[in-house]
């Protein structure tokens, strides 16, 4: 990777690394931040697909093709770029970056799958604890305990954009799963009450918990 990768690309907090529908010339490696992959509906409403978080790949279009999604630097973001035949050497060469790779790509159709199967068939309540239980399971690599303090560089808006919610419901639910003593998210920080009950309510099954791990 230090012999082939272009130099280090920094991007600050709220900069798009790339547009949805420029061409796609670059494999990413986010080397340290928070990025969200997301997509512009023909009607102008913005979603957000997927988190990616450092160690993360953010996968290449092939053959010429335009992005099918844009990503955003959710905070302040340090990554390495592969040009798509350094990308290609490297998967020819490397068996662990290129089983690296195809697991980055299965995850994000996995990620994009879920997020509509979520906005179709669960409650706000399912969809805003999963979310927060997959943050804090990505960002730990493990199960959260009880107590468990993680940060979380959203705002609600963006929580909303992640589950198809308004700020207002986003706030709203927030408030309910504090009260119920699931979990607290306040000033980017994600707080874990209750891992049990949080899982029950997100309702995840070991497969998904065994990928955000």
């Amino acid at each position: 990777m230090e012999k082939i990768h272009g130099p280090l690309r920094r991007v600050a907090a709220g900069q798009a690394l790339f547009t949805q529908g420029e061409p796609a010339a670059a494999t990413y490696t986010v080397f340290n931040g928070w990025v969200g992959l997301g997509d512009v509906l023909r009607d102008g409403r913005a979603v957000m697909l997927h988190i990616v978080m450092p160690g993360d790949i953010i996968s290449l279009e092939y053959q010429g093709a335009r992005s099918a999604r844009g990503a955003v630097a959710l905070t302040d973001v340090t990554l390495c770029s592969l040009s798509q035949s350094a990308h290609d050497a490297l998967r020819r060469e490397d068996d662990l970056y290129d089983r690296r790779y195809q697991a980055a790509v299965a995850s994000e159709l996995h990620f994009a799958y879920e997020h509509a199967a979520d906005i179709a068939l669960t409650t706000a309540l399912e969809r805003v604890a999963k979310l927060l239980l997959e943050l804090a399971i990505r960002s730990r690599r493990r199960r959260p305990l009880a107590g468990d303090r993680i940060p979380a560089p959203l705002s609600q808006v963006q929580i909303g954009l992640l589950t198809g919610l308004t700020a207002v419901h986003v706030s709203r639910t927030l408030r309910k799963l504090r009260e119920d003593g699931l979990v607290d998210f306040d000033r980017h920080v994600i707080e874990v009450l209750n891992p049990a009950a949080l899982e029950r309510v997100a309702g995840v099954s070991e497969d998904t918990v065994a990928m955000w791990t």
